[in-house]
């Protein structure tokens, strides 16, 4: 691969996956904590905090379920990230591990740039 192919999967790391799984996490935090507020309507969990309690129901949970979510789509990250560089710096043994992974990256990397693969 060139330079410029190499540049183009550094980014594709960098920027596309990173930014799928902040998306995901806000996302997820927010209803989380949409739901936390739910909870606190709801029930006496928050009976302790003062007249303020939809909102810190809301921060925890957003918190939480933020956090919790990144934690786990970070390992979802880690992995599409390894099959990136293996297609990108060992792309015979990704075709004798994982054919069928390594013949969907060649088409679509052809498509993207045709005769560079």
């Amino acid at each position: 691969m060139s330079r410029a192919h190499l540049t183009q999967l550094n980014c594709l790391l960098s920027c596309r996956v990173g930014n799928v799984v902040a998306l995901m996490s806000f996302v997820t935090g927010g209803f989380m904590g949409g739901i936390a507020v739910l909870l606190e309507s709801n029930t006496n969990w928050f009976a302790s905090v003062p007249s303020d309690a939809p909102i810190f129901a809301f921060i925890l949970g957003f918190i939480l379920g933020t956090a919790i979510t990144a934690i786990l789509l970070s390992t979802m990250a880690s992995g599409v990230n390894a099959v990136i560089v293996m297609f990108a710096d060992a792309p015979a043994e990704l075709e004798r591990n994982y054919p069928e992974i390594s013949r969907d990256m060649r088409a679509k990397w052809n498509e993207v740039y045709p005769g560079s693969v």
